[in-house]
């Protein structure tokens, strides 16, 4: 019985299709919209850091939280190489990071 359910000339294989892309769109649609809600939180943060920082200085900090960020995540979740020189490199940008804002 459950064979014949997943056949695709089964009678409840379009109505269940057909449903199924009404939650893909719907969590397309709330992934988007978590996306941009981050986006508008990031931004808003980062003028918040522009009343007390120089605007070269935020900046710097901002991209180079990004690339860290982004780095990490690569490593963790998608399994990009980890090696000691991609470590020192992204240690090296931290530091960077805690520099600018220790001499701002």
């Amino acid at each position: 019985m459950a064979a014949e359910a997943l056949d695709s000339n089964h009678p409840a294989h379009d109505f269940f299709l057909e449903r199924s892309r009404h939650l893909e769109q719907a969590y397309v649609r709330s992934i988007a919209m978590e996306i941009e809600a981050g986006r508008s939180t990031i931004i808003g943060m980062l003028g918040l850091a522009l009343k007390t920082l120089p605007i070269g200085t935020a900046y710097a900090v901002w991209t180079g939280i990004g690339a860290v960020g982004t780095a990490i995540l690569g490593i963790m979740l998608f399994g990009d190489p980890a090696g000691f020189a991609r470590i020192a490199c992204i240690g090296l940008i931290i530091a960077g990071i805690v520099g600018l804002k220790l001499v701002t």
